[in-house]
């Protein structure tokens, strides 16, 4: 539940993203109590029966978890059928296969999704990715457990470990494994640490860990200071909400799962019902408890849809979202999970209760376990999972990831859809659903513009005047073009109709920051804001050692102390930030490089807005044949390359505004985000780097939502 309200932003659970690593653990500790239990239960003559139905267990799950999922995938898609528009409903077509088969996480991991990428194309079914986890995760842990279970072998000393023991050794070294992991892949690809099975195994592992715990022992060493320890691990729990955070959940979700761990553990061993298991068994918490599996399916669709036509914009609103969500996931409960959790599979399935065949089938089984085939299928199979781990599908040996679509939501982790729900003041409410239109209206463009084979008869400029554009640099749409001899700057500037009252926005970077000017002075009013860029092609922002040097770029340093040290005196009200490469170091060299100027710029403005590097695009200075044709002009596919990554990892760590214009000039086709040539009845680009200025000014309605997440106020009118 705490998930539903992180995600309609209700005040005070910012942090309820951590409910799913709450849901591992308990899943991870009920789970492998049954297998456990299952394992060790004696028969009729009182022998072991050392097994484990392999085909009860998955029934099991599949009762309990694919009706109410299947149920949910099916109304997103009938949706998106009717209401969506052909480019979403082909992303939420492609989301559901890798749900509908578990594979959600795979899919989001393969696509490079950022929760903190602001995007339009947010995901109904991005929530899925924890069921795909947990699901993934018991395709392997019960043939871990019978076969840790069966190694007779495994010794203490020269003593051989019993049932218990043998499986508190194996489970204890895949939970430290798999944190050990997990911390590493945080710090080097936070994104993929959120989505991977084996950064997450350690807290089902966790789980099924505590499981084989003797509570009474606990009981017994803890003794009258139990309900005190209950209680501070409650307060933990809770506290965790507020401590854990998208830039630092690689080393806080350890709170909230060993106070989970020890709240499971001591209540399997309370007998007395202290005050914590009163309040966690009020009845009205335990009545969401039995719906909550619906409310987690419906919640994230619910407000995805809603806040697209507009809604859960305020505070009552959110409220509402979160009745809806109750209100569906009862329906979703009674109606669809319920009755498939009261049908009798045995009906369905031919079960023998044959005791003879019980124990022959356990002595196969435990002939099985000792051979050399049984063995080698299970290293196989944790194999593959970690190939998977450490080589994230769609990766090329160049570290580039391909077969991205666009990013999925607003955040980077928790799947919120934005960073305030309320949007910042003035007339801002009034438009935005006039920039979602817009935006849904450019993005249609965009897929058309993929299956473009000939230049339209009706662009705009024609194709002459636009590579002409294309040659000078795009420097015909900057407004106040002058040199700056105080910061070395080639400077564009709007004219303020008044000086009182206005706010100042200050562009930095090289060429790529000037192509985004028509995107910048389009998405706010230049009535209420003075917007100044000042610029150098081929000199990035942060300090690296340039790709080539030129008369263009000779003073770059100088350049750039003196752009930094005006944005120090002037603290401007928001400043955005737009690079290319313009050198080749490592990704810790870029980082570091960025971390020095973005602390410095973050001193002088609480609103920084970081681009990520705009796209290639087909070159139409060189691949047109003939006067019009296409054929040589592919789109290009979209890369997530070391810039681009490190651009997100900082954005990530200081929490700032962040913006991809991918979401405005590529668009889904397959497994591929592709870039095209011509949008509607523009060219793009010239040289495939650098947009020209009517592009840049169609594109203004994605930058403006980022705005108005951030609280921006005076955005533009459409």
């Amino acid at each position: 539940m705490i998930v539903t309200l992180c995600h309609f932003g209700i005040p005070g659970f910012a942090g309820g993203f951590i409910g799913p690593d709450i849901f591992f653990v308990l899943s991870g500790f009920l789970i492998t109590g049954i297998l456990f239990r299952e394992f060790t239960k004696k028969d009729d003559d009182n022998h072991r029966a050392k097994r484990i139905s392999f085909k009860d267990f998955y029934l099991r799950r599949a009762r309990r978890i694919l009706p109410a999922s299947i149920a949910v995938v099916l109304a997103v898609n009938i949706y998106a059928r009717f209401a969506s528009t052909d480019s979403e409903a082909a992303q939420i077509a492609t989301d559901s296969k890798w749900t509908i088969f578990f594979g959600a996480n795979i899919n989001f991991m393969r696509q490079a999704t950022d929760y903190f990428a602001q995007s339009l194309s947010v995901s109904p079914l991005q929530h899925y990715w924890s069921l795909a986890v947990e699901e993934q995760f018991y395709f392997v842990w019960p043939l871990l457990l019978l076969w840790a279970a069966s190694f007779k072998k495994l010794k203490l000393v020269d003593s051989k470990l019993p049932v218990r023991l043998r499986l508190l050794v194996v489970f204890s070294f895949v939970t430290g494994v798999s944190f050990v992991w997990m911390l590493y892949e945080f710090s080097t690809n936070p994104t993929a640490s959120y989505f991977s099975t084996f950064s997450r195994t350690w807290e089902l592992a966790f789980g099924g860990l505590l499981s084989l715990v003797r509570y009474r022992y606990v009981v017994k060493k803890l003794g009258p200071a139990l309900p005190v320890l209950r209680l501070l691990a409650l307060l933990c729990l809770f506290g965790s909400l507020a401590v854990v955070s998208p830039t630092n959940f690689g080393y806080t979700l350890v709170i909230p799962t060993l106070a989970t761990g020890f709240l499971l553990v001591s209540a399997s061993a309370n007998n007395n019902k202290d005050y914590v298991y009163r309040l966690l068994s009020f009845r009205g918490l335990t009545a969401i408890g039995t719906i909550s599996y619906s409310v987690y399916l419906w919640h994230w669709p619910i407000a995805v849809i809603g806040r697209q036509h507009g809604f859960f914009q305020n505070l009552w609103q959110n409220i509402i979202g979160v009745g809806l969500a109750l209100l569906f996931g009862m329906i979703g409960y009674y109606l669809i999970e319920r009755p498939f959790l009261r049908v009798k599979w045995d009906k369905f399935v031919s079960v023998s209760k044959s005791r003879k065949r019980k124990k022959k089938t356990a002595s196969r089984l435990s002939k099985l376990q000792q051979q050399p085939i049984f063995n080698g299928a299970l290293v196989l199979t944790i194999t593959l999972l970690l190939a998977t781990a450490f080589y994230a599908p769609g990766t090329k040996g160049s570290g580039e990831l391909v077969g991205w679509m666009p990013p999925a939501s607003a955040q980077l982790f928790a799947p919120t859809l934005n960073q305030n729900n309320q949007a910042g003041g003035g007339n801002q409410q009034a438009t935005a659903p006039a920039i979602e239109a817009a935006a849904k209206a450019w993005q249609d463009k965009v897929q058309a513009g993929l299956s473009l084979k000939q230049i339209p008869d009706n662009l705009d400029p024609d194709f002459a005047q636009s590579m002409k554009i294309a040659q000078l640099g795009g420097w015909t749409s900057c407004v106040g073009m002058r040199k700056d001899a105080a910061t070395i700057s080639n400077v564009c500037e709007s004219i303020p109709t008044q000086t009182k009252g206005m706010k100042t926005a200050v562009v930095l970077g090289d060429s790529h920051a000037r192509i985004f000017w028509e995107t910048i002075t389009s998405s706010l009013d230049l009535k209420k804001w003075r917007v100044i860029l000042l610029g150098m092609p081929s000199c990035p922002v942060p300090k690296l050692t340039l790709t080539r040097v030129s008369k263009f770029n000779q003073d770059c340093d100088q350049h750039r102390e003196a752009t930094l040290k005006y944005v120090e005196k002037v603290k401007p009200d928001l400043v955005f930030v737009s690079d290319d490469k313009d050198s080749n170091p490592t990704t810790g060299e870029f980082r570091t490089a960025y971390d020095e100027v973005l602390s410095r710029i973050l001193k002088a403005t609480e609103n920084l807005v970081l681009f990520e590097t705009s796209p290639a695009t087909p070159k139409l200075l060189q691949c047109v044949q003939g006067k019009n044709d296409l054929s040589n002009c592919q789109p290009k596919p979209y890369t997530v390359d070391i810039l681009r990554t490190t651009q997100r990892q900082l954005a990530q760590k200081y929490g700032i505004g962040y913006w991809n214009p991918s979401e405005a000039l590529c668009a889904p086709q397959g497994s591929e985000l592709l870039c095209p040539s011509v949008i509607g009845n523009m060219a793009v680009s010239g040289d495939g780097g650098h947009i020209l200025p009517n592009v840049s000014k169609g594109i203004s309605p994605f930058l403006m939502r980022v705005l108005i997440k951030m609280n921006i106020t005076g955005i533009a009118q459409l």
